[in-house]
């Protein structure tokens, strides 16, 4: 925190007189393709993911809630999120046998 705090205090001087109480900080998960996992687990029944925003997380919560709701009661999607599911590494790791 320091070091970032240095170097944007040499772009904004002016951030040298604002005092910080507290910070965090988290993880941001990420899956290789860079699309977010949105979907049930087929082979593992009543298992459901919604991970891998990056740091998109907080912004598409409540979408991801909207479909997760979608999912979990057997509705259809609002929108088509098939390129979310899970089973597309199933079907990668088919390919690689």
């Amino acid at each position: 925190m320091k070091a970032i705090s240095e170097r944007a205090i040499r772009f904004y001087p002016e951030l040298a007189e604002i005092k910080c109480i507290r910070t965090y900080s988290g993880v941001r998960p990420f899956v290789t393709d860079h699309l977010p996992i949105v979907s049930n687990v087929d082979s593992i029944p009543g298992y459901y993911i919604a991970a891998g925003h990056e740091g998109d997380g907080i912004c598409f919560s409540p979408i991801t809630g909207k479909f997760m709701e979608q999912i979990i009661s057997n509705k259809p999607t609002d929108f088509d999120i098939s390129k979310l599911d899970f089973s597309r590494f199933e079907a990668k790791k088919e390919a690689c046998r």
